[in-house]
This record gives structure tokens, sequence and C-alpha cells, in this order.
């Protein structure tokens, strides 16, 4: 998947931080509009359709052509008729009138309808990419706010765990409440693990837009 040797070793950190997205979100669906290579393609689809239009209205109007035309001519040995063996030169001149436009007229509608077509393909594919950059930012957002809760409520768990270790050292009691909170901030920690999973896959969502 990412074009290396096989035999490379693959470095593993041991820790993992929350991701950070450094491409503003407006910016960046901008620039896939302008610079996608799949949008790219159909402009350039469309240009080549707006250049048989030109070049249909060309075939539309008349033609004219000039020419010469140089004979080789042998001479006679049998007779001796006036410029024996002249060779001889002669102007041409053509004029082409197209008399039947209906196929000119058919071919700028056919092509005009390409462009039509190849703008709403367009549209569709910048549409669809909006919508996933937008999912992308979503899910890190949500990520960033599951995490900002997980964390609060880890410090209200601590701090309640704490108060409880002080009783449970004193009098011995609620040593079931505090193994439940105990185990309750495991389950923070291991939540806030997966909004940073979370915000890595938003971020590389939201790569795969990245134009170099």
């Amino acid at each position: 998947l990412l074009n290396r040797n096989s035999g490379v070793n693959i470095q593993i950190s041991e820790s993992l931080e929350f991701a950070i997205i450094p491409f503003n979100k407006d910016t960046l669906s901008a620039n896939v509009q302008a610079n996608h290579p799949i949008i790219r393609m159909f402009e350039l689809q469309q240009e080549v359709s707006k250049k048989a239009i030109d070049l249909n209205e060309l075939n539309t109007k008349p033609t004219f052509g000039a020419g010469l035309d140089y004979i080789l001519v042998n001479g006679r040995n049998d007779a001796e008729p006036a410029h024996n063996g002249r060779d001889i030169i002669q102007l041409r001149g053509t004029m082409r009138i197209p008399l039947f436009k209906e196929k000119f007229d058919a071919k700028e509608r056919e092509e005009n309808l390409k462009i039509a077509a190849l703008e709403d393909k367009k549209l569709n594919v910048v549409s669809r990419f909006n919508s996933l950059i937008e999912k992308a930012y979503s899910d890190y957002e949500m990520a960033r706010l599951r995490k900002d809760l997980y964390e609060r409520q880890i410090e209200t768990t601590q701090a309640a765990i704490n108060i409880l270790e002080t009783d449970y050292s004193a009098r011995g009691n609620n040593f079931d409440e505090l193994l439940r909170l105990q185990n309750e901030l495991i389950d923070y920690d291991l939540k806030i693990l997966k909004t940073i999973v979370q915000s890595h896959l938003a971020k590389s969502s939201i790569e795969r837009f990245i134009i170099q």
C-alpha cells in the first residue's frame, strides 16, 4: 500500500497523541474544486467539446482554394503540331459551399449536451468530495469534544476516588464504590484512546484530498 520494500522495518510510536489538522476546511475545499485530477479531467473534456464546436462552426462556412497543376507532355514523332512537346501549366480554383447544415447543427447540439453532462458530473464529484471533507472535520471535532468530556470526567472521578480512599483508610468503608470508580477511570482512559484514534482517522481522510 505504501510502495515500500517488504523488508523495511515498521516504525511504531510508543505513544499516540491527539492528531493536529493544519488544514483550513474552506481553503481545502476550494483547492479540491480547482485542482483535483478528476475535476481537471472533466474540465479538459469540456474544452475538447468547445474546440469541436469551434471547428464545426468553421465547417459551415464556404471555403476557397487555389492551385497550380503542371503536366509533362512528351513531343510527338509522327507529326509536328504547334507547341509540340510543350509542358502544360494550369491554374485551378475551388470553392466549397455547404448546402446541408443539419449535420453541423446536430454536431453542435451533441457537443453542447456533452458539456452540460460533464458539468453535472463535475458538480456531483465536487459535492461528494465536499461531503467527505465535511464529515472528516465533523468526526475530528466530535473526537475532540469527547476527549475534553472524558478528561473532565476523569478529574471528577479521581477527586471522588481520593475522598473514598481517605474514608477507606480511616474506617474501611465503601470499598465496592472505590473499586467501581477505579474501573470507571480505566474505562475513561480507553475512551480517550478511542477519540485519539478517531482523530487520526479523520486526519487521514482529510489528507486524501491534499493536492501537492
